[in-house]
């Protein structure tokens, strides 16, 4: 059992620190004026893109993580089933993650049309993801605030990943 506990934290670890890059260099980039110039389009584009698949392909393999482990953190904490389902809930139900891990990152064309996502497409997604508005903020701070240490963790996914993992530490 020590060892699958090992796998867990190892897993949660590679997630925090995953996650928390790739919200950290949005909002780094974000505060540089020169990033928003027009000269800077492609590059700006070029960094969302980078960043956003990356925080989609964590959230999904936060879902997986579950899956797979599920049994084990239930049996060993089962006092975090709740705060990790909320996540869970929270990323499934948001579609748009969904559509762009399947018919974008992970893939060249959309399972449904056979088609390759145009630069609007891609973008439309992002925004439904982040909640349907143009500012990435609320959404980033939900996966990854800044200052993290002086947040309610359950508030955030880093967060609760954090809880997790420090709580399988807790038992080893």
């Amino acid at each position: 059992m020590r060892k699958k506990i090992e796998e867990c934290v190892n897993i949660l670890t590679g997630l925090i620190s995953d996650l928390s890059v790739a919200v950290e260099v949005i909002k780094d980039y974000e505060k540089q004026p020169s990033f928003h110039l027009e000269s800077k389009k492609e590059f700006r584009q070029s960094v969302y893109r980078l960043c956003f698949s990356l925080i989609v392909i964590n959230c999904r393999k936060y879902v997986e993580f579950t899956a797979k482990y599920g049994q084990i953190l239930n049996a060993i904490i089962p006092e975090h089933q709740e705060q990790k389902n909320k996540y869970i809930a929270l990323i499934n139900n948001n579609t748009a993650i969904k559509t762009l891990r399947n018919d974008y990152i992970a893939h060249v064309q959309s399972s449904s049309t056979k088609k390759a996502l145009t630069e609007l497409e891609v973008q439309n997604s992002i925004v439904e993801m982040i909640g349907g508005v143009h500012n990435a903020l609320p959404f980033l701070n939900s996966i990854s605030p800044d200052n993290i240490e002086s947040t309610d963790l359950e508030d955030s996914l880093v967060g609760t990943i954090q809880l997790l993992r420090d709580a399988l530490l807790d038992k080893l």
